[in-house]
């Protein structure tokens, strides 16, 4: 499909992130999308806004030299004054910009990110997006009294109907917003399928878990689930990311220590996790649509099915959606003597197969970062006829 490349168009990004390409989704998508060709090629002028607010390790995303990086410091303030700060950071920002209704300003999230760009926006012709990369509520409610939620959503609501371009990473997550009043177009998380490879042999059995270590990806019930191949044979446990459940997995890999084989790798760079999905034989992906959960197709999923790796997920929504779903190994959400079982099966069938599972790399090539950015251009500017 040839898109007319527009060189009047202009693109800023707004983030609040620290950028670390160990991260999460939002920094994986970030990297491709800034240096994918043909986003370079369709806007004259691309920039990137950022706020640094935590102490994260990790390399930080490389920015093409035509896209403008700026970014803000606002470690030393608290929660209210750092939203302000990153907000007239990113005013300031527009002000310098030619804004005109060829200038798109995308938020990538609903809340710090998205009042953000609504203040930076605020009077000017440019066309305000939102990417919706998740269900904010979910994420935040293990954090958050009812009230404090109550108003998050309240304002949430309010921010994305103020914007004039919505997407959500998956069809899960538009639905959700759907019941809201939010209506938004669908463009499901891509990779560069040409970066992942497949190298099991099952032996041993390698089962990994690879993501934020907080409760909403279910980090919670796969640490429970490791008793349950305690006297398993050559079986080995990869676990990288960091998050709030960090100490729990270390009392637990202390607790197992000499009953089960748990490697644990902290926060591992984007460039580096391809070879880590390659040995992996079995991937854990459990992010719940109850109170704790997310929403949308995951980098981290499309990433392990290009790899080779079998899935075991909670049967759900945010699974089921996923082409190739009907093969991953489901258990029912929540349950961990159902995640007991799958574990055993995916195991099982790891030692006889010894080989990639091939259903997974076929059904992943839907999901490639070409169609992604093809979405995304379509959407913005129309292929000519």
């Amino acid at each position: 499909m040839e898109f007319k490349v527009d060189k009047k168009k202009s693109l800023t990004i707004i983030i609040y992130s620290n950028l670390s390409i160990g991260g999460g989704g939002r920094e994986t998508w970030l990297s491709n999308f800034v240096n994918a060709p043909e986003i370079i090629r369709h806007f004259e002028r691309i920039s990137v806004l950022n706020a640094l607010s935590v102490n994260e390790s990790g390399s930080k995303i490389k920015f093409p030299t035509t896209v403008q990086h700026k970014e803000i410091d606002v470690t030393s303030y608290g929660g209210l004054k750092r939203i302000l700060k990153f907000s007239q950071f990113c005013r300031k920002h527009m002000k310098e910009e030619r804004n005109s209704s060829n200038h798109y300003v995308f938020s990538i999230g609903t809340f710090i990110d998205n009042i953000a760009g609504y203040y930076a926006c605020f009077g000017s012709k440019c066309i305000k997006g939102t990417w919706i990369r998740g269900i904010l509520e979910k994420e935040l409610a293990q954090r958050h009294s009812k009230n404090m939620l109550s108003v998050i959503r309240g304002l949430e609501v309010f921010l994305l109907k103020s914007s004039v371009l919505v997407i959500s990473n998956g069809q899960d997550t538009a639905d959700f917003y759907k019941l809201k009043g939010i209506e938004s177009t669908v463009i499901n998380n891509g990779i560069y399928l040409d970066k992942f490879t497949q190298r099991q042999h099952g032996d041993p059995v390698i089962i990994g878990f690879i993501g934020r270590l907080n409760l909403e990806k279910g980090i919670d019930f796969f640490i429970k689930s490791l008793s349950s191949v305690i006297g398993v044979k050559n079986l080995k446990v990869i676990i990288a990311g960091d998050g709030s459940q960090r100490s729990a997995l270390i009392e637990t890999i202390e607790r197992l220590k000499g009953k089960v084989n748990i490697q644990y790798l902290g926060v591992v760079d984007n460039d580096k996790i391809p070879a880590l999905l390659a040995s992996l034989d079995i991937s854990i992906h459990l992010t719940g649509t109850g109170l704790l959960g997310g929403g949308g197709v995951s980098h981290s999923l499309v990433e392990a099915m290009a790899s080779g790796n079998r899935i075991i997920c909670w049967e759900n929504a945010i699974y089921n959606q996923v082409c190739g779903s009907s093969k991953f190994y489901k258990a029912q959400e929540n349950n961990l003597d159902s995640l007991n079982k799958v574990m055993k099966a995916a195991i099982e069938n790891a030692v006889k197969e010894k080989q990639p599972d091939t259903a997974m790399i076929e059904a992943v090539k839907k999901y490639s970062f070409q169609h992604h950015v093809e979405s995304f251009l379509n959407l913005i500017s129309p292929p000519k006829r």
